[in-house]
């Protein structure tokens, strides 16, 4: 799969499937490249602590791998979860008090039709604004990325993302034994709903390589989208509770990761 200059959005089949290890890699290794990357996070969540944002795990790797400060400009989706309702702040503009985001999306379907079209137009502004500053910008869905929509529920951050995305990788993990179990019905939601999926990536292969190539293919070419390849399992989210950045085994990881999302994505030389 060749990257190219605009969105690059990432969805999984089921939740922690590793949006987040890809996304990180793919971010890192365009930096390495000398191209400007941005993350972005369409709906976050975390908590408050003290009184103050605690920073979203995901996010602040997201942004130590592109090497820009972790701020609410370079992070600007943020939902500060308190109980069952969010202070939702988009950039610097504080947008409301709605229902808990983040993994407890079908609140957002008890929104006002106004309220969500204005999450929708401030996610989308965000993207906007920060594409003006990056040759590519990588973006993460939360959990997986159909179920919701299978529900009829509001989808900001896989579905409505997606749309707007250029590109869009697909993200399965092998070794929970539901990877080729869910991919058809994943790719034939996002397909209805005018994703434009364009790679298909597993993730986790615990071992049997070649028998999970062969069906990876097969399962890309039923669904016509590029089978980008396998990555094996990896200690990343092990350590990633110990090493936070700016650490250098924080850095150490971020740099295995961008290797082995290089050996299977071509950052195009003409990015930008």
């Amino acid at each position: 799969m060749r990257i190219r200059s605009g969105h690059l959005h990432v969805l999984s089949t089921t939740p922690a499937s590793g949006k987040t290890v890809v996304t990180t890699g793919l971010i890192r290794g365009v930096r390495n490249a000398h191209h400007r990357v941005l993350p972005f996070k369409p709906v976050s969540e975390t908590l408050l602590i003290e009184g103050g944002p605690a920073r979203p795990e995901a996010i602040e790797h997201q942004c130590f791998a592109a090497g820009v400060p972790f701020q609410p400009e370079m992070a600007p989706v943020r939902t500060v979860v308190v109980g069952r309702e969010a202070d939702v702040w988009l950039f610097d503009q504080y947008v409301g008090r709605v229902p808990r985001l983040g993994r407890d999306m079908p609140a957002l379907g008890t929104l006002p039709l106004l309220e969500r079209d204005a999450i929708s137009d401030a996610v989308d502004g965000c993207r906007r604004a920060l594409l003006e500053d990056c040759d590519l910008l990588v973006s993460e869905g939360s959990g997986a990325a159909t179920a919701l929509t299978e529900l009829g529920l509001v989808d900001i951050a896989n579905i409505q993302t997606g749309v707007l995305a250029d590109d869009v990788l697909v993200v399965a993990r092998a070794s929970n034994g539901t990877a080729f179990t869910t991919v058809d019905r994943v790719m034939g939601v996002l397909r209805e709903r005018f994703v434009n999926v364009t790679g298909f990536l597993l993730n986790d292969v615990p071992g049997c390589l070649d028998q999970h190539v062969e069906a990876g293919m097969d399962a890309a070419n039923r669904n016509s989208v590029e089978f980008v390849g396998v990555m094996p399992w990896t200690d990343f989210f092990d350590n990633r509770p110990r090493y936070r950045p700016p650490s250098q085994g924080c850095d150490e990881d971020h740099q295995h990761l961008a290797n082995l999302v290089g050996s299977l994505v071509r950052i195009g030389t003409t990015l930008g």
